[in-house]
């Protein structure tokens, strides 16, 4: 199983993922160019059809305490509002 097809099991199960979450669960070092691959590859687009990526900028917390940000993704149907 390919990188791109975990993350859209993944994504399709209602989770969302950001690069540290994709880093440490499926290995993945570069989510935005697997989010492209998926969007912009028919072998993967055709797997989310009827879905639209979504995405925003997210604040979390270091183990120091320090506030950074990531952007995670997510997939919704689009029947959904």
């Amino acid at each position: 199983m390919s990188q791109c097809q975990r993350l859209i099991r993944h994504l399709k199960e209602g989770h969302s993922i950001n690069m540290t979450n994709a880093a440490m669960i499926y290995s993945i070092g570069r989510l935005p160019a697997r989010i492209h691959d998926i969007k912009n590859k028919p072998e993967y687009r055709s797997q989310i059809q009827g879905y639209v990526f979504e995405d925003k900028i997210v604040t979390h917390k270091n183990q120091f305490k320090e506030k950074y940000r990531v952007k995670e993704y997510w997939l919704r149907k689009l029947d959904d509002s």
